[in-house]
């Protein structure tokens, strides 16, 4: 069965992280992305992460775990847009497209010929998507921007750290994950636009503006108080119980009961705290966060005294009662949960057999996601794209390939 997004081709042409998880995810739901790559080395996610992480996926070539995470269900063509050819091919392919996706410098994209004004000409109806560090506009517009940098100046890095701790860079780059799923929805929604309208626009977003975004909360009410908001410290947060107790086998449970009167009672039961229940010092929210500290420190000794399982199967006998374990990812492969809804899949990859790899976190029940095809080889399929989609004959192929456009 297609996907959702069936018909569409976008082209990709980008490198590293924000851009290709952009175009994976409309890959995912089913569009035709054709990873357009410098015909030397490629997309630079295939070489650097690689060898800077010294992690490939098992077997011996270079093929690593990055870039097979942001490249499945994509098809590569290799081109060299410096020269005449190569933008001939990329021109007979925006002909062909609905958009292109890129993270490459306005300012070098134009010295290219494949900047938006250029290529709307050809197609009026394309959408351009366009990720940049910064955004469009400013003093730092053309200033190039790392996952770390967007994390660093939106704030985030500050927010994760705990009262009285240096920044906290998290590792995964979720800055650029977040950034590539705001660009994809960025193209969805300009494609409903141009088939509307019958034209299509440039869009872009930065890595600055989406990790702004995804502390939404903290960065409005800081605009909208004009003051910091305070820092998180467990040991002093003025509900104790929502807050997270380590256990007796160094698991972490996380209690989130935000009605703290209501749920008090089932919490003291489920603990087996009932002298604290209506301790004075306790038994109304108030008191509670009046004295957080001294409950908090009654409550880590409690938690101390049992594994894990077994708080969870206490608590588990309250069911208002809102809480979960804390888990580290290597739990994320067998948790029955995750594996139920798809969030974690089987692949069986051409080079490496069956693997586990991250499923996709939106269900359709008439356009379901595939994994329909590995992360490509460089070029895997430039004569293919060239003559099926271009419309160019094989003679033509050849000849690109020997005169070193493709």
């Amino acid at each position: 069965m297609s996907g959702a997004l069936a018909g569409i081709r976008v082209l990709d042409w980008t490198n590293y992280q924000l851009g290709p998880a952009a175009t994976m995810m409309l890959a995912d739901m089913g569009a035709d992305v054709i990873k357009i790559e410098n015909r030397e080395i490629g997309d630079l996610g295939r070489i650097t992460v690689g060898k800077l992480l010294k992690q490939t996926i098992g077997i011996d070539s270079d093929r690593n775990f990055y870039f097979e995470t942001y490249n499945r269900n994509k098809r590569s063509v290799t081109i060299d847009l410096k020269m005449a050819g190569g933008r001939e091919i990329l021109y007979r392919l925006v002909e062909k497209s609905d958009a292109l996706v890129t993270n490459v410098r306005l300012d070098a994209a134009a010295k290219l010929g494949a900047d938006y004004e250029t290529l709307a000409k050809i197609n009026p109806r394309l959408v351009y998507a366009h990720a940049s560090g910064y955004g469009a506009k400013g003093p730092a517009s053309t200033k190039p921007g790392f996952d770390a940098l967007g994390l660093a100046r939106s704030g985030v890095m500050d927010a994760l750290a705990p009262a009285g701790m240096p920044p906290q860079w998290p590792t995964g780059a979720i800055g650029d994950q977040i950034g590539g799923t705001l660009l994809s929805y960025s193209v969805l929604a300009g494609l409903v636009c141009a088939q509307r309208t019958g034209r299509g626009q440039m869009v872009s977003t930065s890595l600055l503006g989406s990790c702004m975004w995804v502390e939404q909360l903290n960065v409005n009410a800081t605009l909208m108080l004009n003051q910091e908001q305070p820092k998180f410290d467990r040991t002093k947060t003025g509900n104790p119980i929502y807050n997270f107790y380590q256990c007796q086998d160094g698991r972490w449970i996380f209690f989130a009961l935000f009605q703290s009167d209501r749920h008090w009672p089932d919490f003291c039961a489920a603990a087996g705290v009932q002298h604290l229940q209506d301790d004075p010092r306790f038994a109304k929210a108030a008191a509670r966060e009046e004295n957080c500290q001294e409950l908090i420190r009654l409550l880590d000794q409690v938690f101390l005294t049992k594994p894990s399982s077994e708080w969870v199967s206490r608590f588990n006998a309250y069911h208002d009662l809102v809480f979960d374990l804390i888990s580290p990812l290597s739990n994320l492969a067998t948790d029955p949960q995750v594996l139920a809804n798809g969030y974690a899949i089987d692949f069986e990859h051409p080079h490496y057999g069956t693997t586990k790899m991250l499923g996709f976190p939106i269900s359709f029940d008439g356009t379901p996601v595939e994994m329909r095809r590995a992360a490509p080889d460089l070029g895997q399929h430039t004569e293919e794209v060239l003559v099926d989609v271009c419309g160019y004959t094989r003679d033509e192929v050849r000849d690109f390939r020997e005169r070193r456009v493709i």
